[in-house]
């Protein structure tokens, strides 16, 4: 049965009841309701809240947390059957993030059917826009101490496309790269710049297809 007018937003109810011939209910099943997932972010904080599954004549065995950061739901996490609430970061998940929105769907699974067919309900599939912060530090020191020794951009997500150029003061590049992950030691060629103020520019396509230009000076620093 496909109830096309139920409003997704709230729980629904359902039971069928098979008729005889006389017109005269003869069995009637368990009730059975959607599960509406409900999806709060706060900061770094993801808090995902649902509706327990009613009513099996099992039992719900556990619920599974699917999650999508580029089109494709995956199972990410086993719940207890007894919990209604999850909650993760979303640091956790953006640099897997390669679309316009990160998608999550809960399902719930039956055990001990005494029919033998366990059954499956699943929520409808909610999202959130991808959160597209770009953070740049202004000074590091790179004096091999394990401490604020790297230099890059910090995203919130994985560009679609990204070039970071260093310069100095001369314009020279003295640094250059396409891959978002690598870090600048602070040298040229494996020497070490001296200390003072590095120019640097940043495009970057996010994965909503938005680019964004940004430049701003880099400050080495050797602890001394």
């Amino acid at each position: 049965y496909n109830d096309a007018n139920a409003d997704i937003s709230k729980v629904n109810y359902y039971r069928l009841k098979a008729i005889n011939n006389c017109n005269i209910p003869a069995t009637i099943s368990n009730i059975a309701s959607n599960i509406v997932l409900v999806l709060n972010i706060n900061e770094d904080e993801i808090k995902l809240s649902w509706n327990h599954y009613r009513t099996w004549n099992g039992t719900i065995s556990s619920y599974k947390l699917y999650v999508s950061t580029g089109g494709i739901l995956e199972e990410r996490n086993l719940v207890s059957s007894g919990d209604t609430v999850f909650i993760l970061s979303y640091s956790d998940l953006m640099y897997e993030v390669s679309a316009g929105e990160v998608c999550f769907l809960i399902k719930a699974v039956e055990a001990s059917n005494p029919y033998g067919v366990n059954g499956e309900s699943r929520s409808s599939v909610i999202c959130t826009p991808v959160i597209e912060k770009i953070t740049v530090p202004n000074i590091f020191t790179p004096d091999n101490n394990s401490v604020n020794d790297f230099f890059r951009p910090v995203l919130s997500f994985t560009p679609l496309s990204y070039k970071l150029i260093i310069n100095d003061l001369k314009r020279k590049i003295v640094f250059e790269t396409i891959d978002f992950t690598k870090e600048w030691d602070g040298t040229m060629n494996g020497s070490p710049l001296a200390d003072g103020v590095y120019l640097w520019l940043l495009k970057v396509r996010t994965p909503s297809g938005k680019d964004i230009i940004r430049s701003g000076t880099i400050t080495i620093m050797h602890n001394r």
